[in-house]
């Protein structure tokens, strides 16, 4: 076997043997996992590597890989390696070409004629609070299924812990999805640097103010904040089981009784 395809056994935290790729001498190596013994979705694994099918309709689309599929699939020593993360840093899941195509698809009407009965628990009229959103489309998802027609009943209080300019930073469509979310009802607020802990500390004034009570109060994900990006790892399980507690506890004063 050559040098330049020379491949070295490495054993990984999780007890499974990968492969790290090295070329020239002196150059960095960086983690391979070893694709017999992957198992994902197929469309995940396509979409990793840039080869998802095309839709109805499209003659011919140039795929360029997906970051956030290929981190998922890929060893997850990548993450900790940061000469790697350096050239090809991670994204967000909202990044991901096919989650990007699936919202530009749904449109109000598409929404509106699924959820008269309700739908995962949401219905039209509901009052609504977010929190820890990230590009504010799960917010967005949420209003349409529960700002009414005409926009007189339901709302929703899209909130993130981050502020305005992180957000801009890390999501580069983000204004788009923040006027698609305001423009959703005219009963929406937006908050930011909202922590879940102390709602009535960081929720907005005229949140607190008008004395709203919520039908709902999600938050996706909920995980401590990791300045290297290494959210919900087992190393911080004390302190993401703590994080709740104090979530469940806090947002009581702020719920419906029905």
């Amino acid at each position: 076997m050559s040098s330049k395809n020379e491949s070295i056994k490495k054993h990984t935290n999780n007890g499974s043997d990968d492969t790290t790729n090295s070329s020239a001498a002196g150059q960095n190596t960086f983690p391979h996992r070893n694709l017999d013994r992957l198992y994902c979705p197929a469309a995940t694994y396509l979409c990793a590597i840039g080869a998802n099918p095309l839709e109805e309709g499209e003659l011919s689309s140039p795929k360029q890989p997906c970051i956030p599929c290929a981190y998922k699939v890929s060893n997850f020593d990548i993450a900790l390696d940061h000469e790697f993360t350096k050239l090809v840093p991670n994204q967000r899941p909202e990044q991901c070409p096919r989650s990007r195509k699936n919202t530009a698809a749904t449109t109000n009407n598409d929404v509106k004629t699924c959820v008269k009965d309700g739908m995962m628990g949401y219905k039209q009229g509901m009052n609504v609070l977010t929190v820890g959103d990230g590009d504010f489309s799960f917010s967005l998802a949420v209003a349409k299924l529960v700002v009414s027609d005409d926009s007189d009943s339901g709302m929703v209080v899209a909130t993130s812990y981050e502020d305005l300019p992180t957000l801009r930073r890390v999501y580069p469509a983000f204004d788009d999805t923040l006027n698609a979310v305001k423009g959703c009802g005219t009963k929406n607020i937006i908050g930011y640097k909202v922590d879940a802990t102390q709602l009535r500390k960081t929720l907005p004034p005229n949140v607190i103010q008008s004395n709203v009570k919520f039908h709902r109060i999600c938050w996706n994900f909920p995980c401590t904040a990791i300045g290297s990006g290494q959210d919900g790892q087992n190393s911080a399980m004390d302190e993401n089981k703590d994080l709740v507690r104090k979530f469940m506890a806090n947002v009581l004063q702020f719920l419906d009784e029905e």
